[in-house]
């Protein structure tokens, strides 16, 4: 399963959304003029790091943004985290390797809205990873 919508269609539609021209998103997301009117037009789709700088000016899943299928708005369902911190418990860690281990803790120090995008881009990633599996 590919991406539904295109990058630029999800920027026209949040254009719309909130009566924005593209020299306002332009200026919300700190994105040269003429770079708006190319993502915008469809000429280029922006860069990952692009991609989530727009999306945290815009208050908007970066997946969204880049046309999967998920929710524009993200939510953050932290009972996971919030229970083994309310409980002073460490995460269970046993049967994971080093790296899914260093991962943890590296995700541990992201604020909640950077863990949603990550979280997003990790499940667009398996989306893609399934869809290649399937052809």
């Amino acid at each position: 399963m590919g991406k539904p919508y295109t990058f630029a269609q999800r920027l026209q539609e949040i254009m719309a959304e909130r009566d924005l021209s593209k020299s306002d998103l332009a200026r919300i997301c700190e994105i040269n003029k003429s770079n708006m009117t190319r993502y915008c037009n469809g000429e280029y789709e922006a860069k990952q790091d692009v991609v989530y700088k727009m999306a945290s000016r815009l208050g908007i899943n970066a997946a969204w943004l880049m046309g999967y299928d998920v929710p524009k708005e993200f939510k953050l369902d932290l009972q996971f985290f919030t229970e083994s911190q309310e409980k002073d418990k460490p995460v269970e860690t046993d049967g994971l390797t080093d790296k899914q281990k260093e991962f943890i803790r590296l995700v541990s120090q992201l604020s909640d809205q950077e863990v949603a995008m990550l979280s997003a881009q990790v499940k667009g990633l398996l989306q893609r990873q399934g869809s290649q599996d399937d052809a």
